[in-house]
């Protein structure tokens, strides 16, 4: 058996700078691109209108907790946010702006 040498194959930075200076030919050819592999399809599953007992069935490794003081804090978060966009509103203060947009 003959075993084939495998040929030298400079990057395409030399084929780019040699093509620059008309020295193309002087270089072994440039080797097929490989084609690229075509992408993946992207699956999306949407669940609506699960009732919060059917919950676990869809969601099998989330647990859900939902605690009064949780409500409280983010009722609260909403009303100042919701304020803050009004003054900003209403004042075009720029710092009202930025505690309106964090």
């Amino acid at each position: 058996k003959i075993k084939k040498k495998p040929q030298f194959v400079p990057p395409k930075v030399v084929y780019d700078i040699a093509e620059i200076f008309e020295v193309e030919d002087r270089l072994p050819q440039k080797p097929e691109p490989e084609p690229e592999p075509q992408p993946v399809p992207l699956k999306i599953r949407s669940f609506d209108g699960v009732p919060m007992a059917n919950l676990p069935a869809v969601l099998p490794k989330t647990k859900l907790v939902f605690r009064p003081a949780d409500a409280f804090v983010f009722d609260l978060v909403s009303v100042a946010s919701f304020l803050a966009l009004l003054g900003s509103v209403r004042f075009d203060s720029p710092k009202l702006d930025l505690i309106s947009f964090v």
